[in-house]
């Protein structure tokens, strides 16, 4: 019978630990740790041009602990974005959905946007200064969003997982 509760103990520390370790894994490699990357701390005072941004109440931008830009609100500034570049977005969706599969506009898949906004097709060079614009916001947008992870051969790093 002490038998029994020795092995019954010993299998259960034995798929703990591999349960810690396989959350771990997931922590350190795929999910990151939270960053405090959504925290405006204060003014904004580096050398990323943000004038543009500051005519919009939706827009107004602070500095995370980091000292990169981020917008006060990101919710708002996502939604304003949707409407004052919606030309370029439906361009981008149009052209490179077939090829990369971007999907509709939205928070989970704005990546891909950033990526192609810059590389709109068009001859239009108001819709083509809207997708470079459009990259712009995404990049000072995606600072509140990102995570400590461990990069193999690279240590940690923040990134938008």
């Amino acid at each position: 019978m002490n038998n029994k509760k020795r092995k019954k103990r010993l299998i259960i520390m034995l798929a703990s630990l591999i349960f810690i370790a396989f959350l771990s894994f997931y922590m350190v490699f795929i999910c990151g740790f939270y960053a405090a990357s959504d925290k405006v701390v204060g003014p904004y005072t580096g050398s990323a041009n943000i004038d543009k941004y500051l005519e919009y109440e939706a827009w107004q931008i602070g500095r995370n602990k980091y000292g990169q830009p981020i917008f006060v609100d990101s919710d708002e500034a996502f939604k304003l974005a949707q409407e004052k570049y919606s030309e370029a977005i439906i361009l981008i969706y149009n052209h490179f959905n077939e090829e990369y599969q971007v999907g509709k506009f939205g928070k989970n898949n704005y990546q891909l946007y950033k990526m192609l906004g810059w590389q709109i097709p068009t001859d239009d060079e108001t819709i083509r200064k809207s997708g470079v614009e459009l990259t712009q916001f995404l990049d000072i947008y995606e600072n509140s969003f990102k995570r400590w992870i461990y990069v193999p051969g690279f240590g940690w790093d923040r990134i938008c997982p």
